[in-house]
């Protein structure tokens, strides 16, 4: 009985904290929707005009254009990267690991504002704010530990056995990790490549300090539009977002119970 109670209990406790965590983010629904130029709750009117001025607004599009070409970039650089530090550091006594490590942990460690002013001042003068670049050489050096992590942890269970295998049999150092290795540790890269994206694309501090109106990501749109105007677009935005997060979740989940399913059926 107690049992049961304890369980109860701890459910409701459960849903309350879940309800708490995910209310606040709920609000901005249905100001996406409101008929007026205010963040009024609950709105007076509804209307879909604020999806509508996001799709028809260029700053805004270009603004998500910039987003999703910047993520996708430093994704990529900070992956590449990631994975070649992590096998790298598999090789260096466990003493000399420990202090890579905290020297590539230093990006998460270190206070944002701080690591953009020193970009700011960096990127003055080699003439990088405002440019392609230089975002995606920023979003990359700060998503770089969060590759290396899960891609270490995934080769901390690898056989490298396997790889002497490989090279018994001909195949060069190259191929061998591409063809035994990278299969095995797939699941560490592709979370690390995932973590580096969102990383990008919710980076706001730095982004703030070398941003130019020819060059700005979503998140400091998204900003402008609260702190220098009063535009429920970013609700709109913001709604959007939540529904494509929702839908690559459930995805995930859905892929996730098919492999389940295949490998009791194997």
């Amino acid at each position: 009985m107690r049992t049961r109670t304890g369980k109860f209990l701890l459910g409701i406790l459960v849903a309350l904290t879940g309800f708490g965590l995910v209310a606040p983010v709920l609000v901005v629904v249905p100001l996406s929707f409101t008929d007026k130029r205010s963040f009024a709750m609950p709105p007076s009117g509804y209307s879909a005009r604020w999806y509508e001025n996001f799709w028809t607004d260029d700053r805004w599009i270009s603004a998500l254009v910039n987003s999703l070409l910047i993520a996708t970039a430093s994704a990529a650089v900070a992956t590449l990267v990631g994975v070649a530090a992590a096998v790298a550091l598999q090789r260096f006594s466990a003493r000399s690991r420990g202090v890579i490590n905290a020297i590539i942990l230093l990006p998460i460690l270190i206070p944002s504002v701080i690591i953009a002013a020193g970009i700011y001042i960096v990127y003055l003068n080699w003439n990088l704010t405002g440019n392609f670049i230089g975002f995606v050489a920023t979003h990359a050096v700060g998503a770089l530990p969060l590759v290396v992590i899960p891609v270490a942890a995934a080769l901390a269970t690898f056989d490298r056995q396997q790889l002497s295998a490989a090279a018994s049999l001909g195949a060069p150092p190259l191929r061998a990790f591409l063809s035994v290795a990278l299969p095995a540790i797939a699941p560490g890269v592709m979370a690390g490549a995932l973590f580096a994206f969102v990383h990008s694309w919710d980076e706001l501090i730095t982004a703030l300090f070398i941003s130019k109106p020819l060059l700005t990501t979503l998140p400091v749109r998204l900003y402008n539009a609260v702190a220098n105007d009063t535009d429920p677009t970013l609700a709109a935005v913001s709604t959007m977002i939540l529904v494509a997060v929702a839908l690559v979740v459930l995805i995930i989940l859905h892929s996730n119970k098919k492999r389940e399913k295949r490998s009791h059926a194997a």
